[in-house]
């Protein structure tokens, strides 16, 4: 049961978390070359805001701090199927968010109320699916074939968001250069910006490292709790080897001290923080759930590349959780009025 709307916090209160995006500030088309978007750079020490392109990354980032990147790549997850039992054309749509091992998917599907438990679908190969059990969202199909990424290469499609609808993006578009982890259902969009010559340029002064954390519902998932203290996020799978959890840990910067991070991207700032426990980074092979909300501090990461995200969503909580919900409202203002390009083909903000 929710808290009185009276009782909660603006802090905490969802529709704190609401802003209007024009609609042409929405990017509908990457942009070329990739690391020519824009870059919004906020310093947290004295809240300045100051306007850049994204491939001035390297003199704008300390020497010998960190990156880390997340470097799971988009499958076509988005499928049509029919009933068993009807005759029809395909007409609900899939879309695999992730494998949960023993030919088990968490899904959603597309009209889904209609469907039982028990019930079977039939997808374009011939294969067969059981519906095991049905949330409020995700469908948990039992699925009989056996090379699920055949199939996806053949019949799959590009898993872009609603508001992507009609954009002409190839496929390697909506990839990171990168991005050699299959299982994502949505690209890690802060990595999209990186072209391999600027990697080149950055590793140079500053430490790569990869990251797991294959993108599912936990990531884009909309909120819906009035409180967002209430809001649950879904598993999602992260990687973290033992060999970057030992370069983290035994790296350092030029005055001998624990050395400086930043995450590139929401989901490798959630991988890094999962991973950080005792003042050390830890292998990690596993889910995370890592929710992060105003009230809660990073331990992990010092810096943030991320982009400009829709409103209500755990994504913009997470930058509100970095920086206040104050300065995250002005920060996006700011953007706005400057006519930055939003959402996942948009431009990109960096959080010092």
């Amino acid at each position: 049961m929710g808290k009185d709307s009276q009782e909660i916090s603006p802090s905490y209160k969802l529709d704190s978390y609401d802003f209007n995006v024009p609609e042409e500030l929405i990017a509908k088309e990457p942009i070329e070359p990739r690391d020519h978007a824009r870059l919004l750079m906020y310093n947290r020490a004295d809240q300045s805001i100051t306007h850049h392109y994204f491939y001035e990354l390297p003199e704008l980032l300390p020497k010998n701090l960190a990156l880390v990147l997340n470097n799971s790549k988009v499958f076509l997850a988005r499928t049509m199927a029919r009933k068993k039992e009807s005759t029809s054309t395909s007409n609900i749509e899939v879309l695999f968010v992730r494998d949960l091992g023993n030919h088990r998917w968490e899904t959603l599907m597309r009209p889904g109320k209609r469907m039982r438990e028990g019930q079977h679908v039939i997808f374009a190969d011939g294969s067969e699916a059981k519906l095991i059990s049905k949330g409020d969202a995700v469908c948990v199909l039992e699925w009989n074939n056996t090379k699920p990424q055949e199939f996806f290469e053949k019949y799959g499609q590009l898993p872009l968001p609603p508001y992507l609808a009609g954009s002409h993006a190839k496929k390697s578009d909506y990839q990171t250069v990168y991005a050699n982890s299959i299982g994502s259902s949505a690209a890690p969009t802060a990595g999209l910006h990186f072209t391999d010559v600027l990697l080149r340029k950055l590793a140079k002064s500053h430490p790569l490292h990869y990251v797991t954390l294959h993108v599912g519902l936990g990531t884009f998932k909309p909120v819906q709790t009035e409180d967002i203290r209430e809001h649950t996020m879904h598993e999602e799978y992260v990687e973290l080897s033992g060999e970057v959890a030992r370069a983290l840990n035994e790296g350092g910067d030029e005055d001998g001290g624990k050395m400086k991070i930043c995450a590139v991207g929401t989901t490798s700032l959630r991988t890094l923080e999962t991973a950080f426990k005792n003042n050390n980074f830890h292998e990690l092979h596993g889910v995370t759930d890592l929710y992060l909300y105003p009230g809660k501090k990073l331990q992990a990461v010092d810096m943030l590349i991320t982009n400009f995200h829709t409103p209500k969503s755990s994504l913009f909580i997470l930058v509100a959780s970095i920086v206040g919900l104050d300065e995250a409202k002005r920060i996006y203002q700011e953007a706005i009025d400057k006519k930055y390009r939003f959402f996942s083909f948009g431009d990109a903000m960096l959080i010092v």
